[in-house]
């Protein structure tokens, strides 16, 4: 059993590791600020609201979110407003042009390689 909890904190160390160094590969020098500024304000939030829940706080001290109002609306409606003048689908004559060009280019590809 110890077995299995040593090599699950591996695991997590280890995920944990490959996160940060992608994060500093990315070139974004603040990813791991705002990773770990981020998890402190969600940990905060979960106290917040797990200290309401148990009476610590008053229910005022947490924040209410308004949910919004449900929309009557019909399925003949939505569709109706939703609707697009143009065509939805993609036809193979507007794309012909850029087909050409790509298939061109990979041809003269080809042909660069088999030569050299």
């Amino acid at each position: 059993m110890a077995t299995y909890l040593v090599l699950s904190l591996v695991a997590l160390v280890v995920a944990f590791g490959v996160l940060v160094v992608a994060g500093s590969a990315s070139g974004d020098t603040g990813a791991i600020r705002d990773f770990s500024r981020d998890l402190r304000n969600g940990v905060h939030d979960l106290r917040t609201v797990v200290a309401a829940r148990r009476g610590r706080l008053p229910a005022d001290a947490v924040e209410r979110v308004d949910e919004p109002e449900p929309i009557d609306l019909s399925l003949t409606a939505l569709l109706r407003e939703s609707a697009e003048e143009e065509d939805g689908y993609l036809h193979v004559e507007d794309i012909t042009d850029s087909l050409a060009r790509v298939r061109d280019r990979a041809v003269k590809g080809l042909h660069g390689i088999s030569r050299h």
